[in-house]
């Protein structure tokens, strides 16, 4: 008789990751080089890569499949500080992360089960928003009483 799998304990269940059973490593690694190549070749988004990431991309590449193997499956093999490598990149732009998201979309449902993507979608809206407040929130742009200190 098969023996009856050793059920989760409460640590476990808290160090596994959010997909971990319904995605592997190599439908990730898929996903981010298929997502990759298309920003590569995006009109607006490819010379931009290009300009930092130059003869690099293979490194590149392991670096986001480690963060987003770090995202879903809690493999830890991600520790870095990525908001402030784009602090570096002069000419990234606020409307440049809706080009990012539908290039993300489009490649998560070619390449991930049905199961993972709306997770997948979400984590990167949650990436795209936290990188655009990061990178370009002023307040004295969002709140009046900043523009105008005097008034408050």
């Amino acid at each position: 008789m098969p023996e009856s799998p050793t059920p989760l304990s409460a640590q476990d269940t808290q160090t596994l990751g959010p997909l971990t059973g319904k995605i592997d490593e190599a439908t990730l690694r898929e996903l981010v080089q298929r997502f990759y190549g298309k920003l590569r070749v995006d009109p607006t988004l490819g010379p931009i890569f290009e300009r930092q990431i130059g003869a690099t991309w293979d490194a590149h590449l392991v670096t986001i499949t480690d963060f987003w193997s770090n995202m879903t499956l809690r493999t830890r093999r991600y520790m870095g500080r990525p908001m402030g490598a784009h602090f570096k990149i002069p000419d990234i732009a606020p409307e440049h992360f809706a080009i990012w998201l539908a290039a993300w979309f489009e490649t998560v449902e070619e390449v991930c089960p049905p199961d993972t993507q709306e997770f997948l979608k979400a984590r990167a809206t949650q990436i795209a928003e936290s990188f655009k407040a990061g990178l370009f929130y002023r307040p004295a742009l969002h709140d009046p009483q900043a523009k105008n200190p005097a008034k408050k």
